[in-house]
């Protein structure tokens, strides 16, 4: 019988590092977001946001009827909250990822790129 590889928790320091570096990647903040990538419970993420509002990394947004956070930039000024993604099919969405995957790119970054690049006249290069 072959052993299962165990996965490691991440320590309360690793997962709080690796939360901030993922909100600055993002240039933004959620409970969710940091569920969904660190692979962890609800008050585990929330403790790790509730640590980087104390901490000055992220401060609530102001305009926002949900709870959403924005980063904090070297200055201590909040980063500008990125637009919602636009509402894309699912079948270009997959393709865009793939190829996202494929040039090591951010997918928001991606799609950003691939639109601009459209609006613009000259299409997307794949």
């Amino acid at each position: 019988m072959t052993e299962q590889p165990t996965v490691q928790p991440l320590d309360d320091e690793q997962a709080y590092a690796q939360a901030v570096a993922l909100v600055h990647e993002h240039q933004c903040c959620s409970v969710s977001l940091i569920q969904r990538h660190l692979r962890m419970g609800y008050n585990r993420a929330l403790g790790l946001v509730e640590r980087m509002q104390q901490e000055g990394v992220i401060v609530r947004a102001v305009a926002s009827e949900d709870v959403r956070w924005q980063v904090v930039g070297p200055d201590g000024v909040p980063l500008p909250v990125p637009p919602e993604p636009p509402e894309i099919p699912v079948e270009e969405m997959l393709r865009l990822a793939r190829e996202a995957r494929q040039h090591g790119v951010p997918l928001r970054q991606w799609i950003e790129a691939t639109q601009s690049c459209a609006t613009d006249g000259r299409g997307a290069s794949t």
